[in-house]
């Protein structure tokens, strides 16, 4: 039981690197940082989408080893979703420290946490109106409120959902039927 805990816990913990590069990456190269997307100004979209990376390694760990997840993998996946939260803006900061190694003195990261939340631009769009960019301000800690939030329910239902069918099926299912089985 503990050890099949473990090797889900791990496979959790590969792919939630996996979800802050993916994040890292596409903002160094497309200048967008897909965990800060909203739809209609709250409904964190890019947190759902990173979350649901981060989260896959449980689930499909949990089909492929028949495991059954219990009120310790609850507090488990709440800890790596809020940890998907830091560790976005953590990144940042330790590339930020490695560029500029004097900034550590001045800038902790607490302090570059509240920046980073209360500098976000928000930016809307409208036929009528066209797009408009403001900073968020001190807003900006009104929106982690949503995306707690969300994150928090992911955890809850990735820990509710029984993947022992999903191990079951790739594991009978292809060799005796072959790769349609699936579909």
């Amino acid at each position: 039981m503990f050890v099949t805990r473990f090797k889900v816990w791990g496979l959790c913990l590969s792919t939630l690197c996996i979800a802050v590069a993916i994040n890292f990456f596409a903002h160094k190269w497309i200048a967008i940082n897909l965990f800060s997307l909203t739809f209609w100004g709250f409904v964190p979209v890019g947190a759902i989408a990173l979350a649901l990376i981060a989260l896959s390694g449980f689930m499909l760990g949990a089909g492929f080893l028949n495991y059954r997840s219990d009120g310790v993998d609850v507090g488990f996946l709440m800890a790596v979703c809020l940890s998907l939260q830091l560790l976005v803006v953590a990144v940042d900061y330790w590339v930020l420290l490695m560029a500029h190694s004097q900034v550590a003195s001045q800038l902790s990261f607490g302090q570059f946490f509240a920046r980073h939340i209360s500098l976000s631009k928000l930016t809307s769009y409208s036929r009528e109106m066209g797009g408009a960019t403001q900073v968020a301000g001190d807003a900006g800690f009104m929106l982690l409120i949503p995306r707690i939030g969300v994150l928090l329910a992911m955890a809850k239902i990735a820990s509710t959902m029984d993947f022992r069918e999903l191990g079951e099926l790739t594991r009978h299912g292809i060799k005796e039927q072959g790769p349609g089985a699936i579909f």
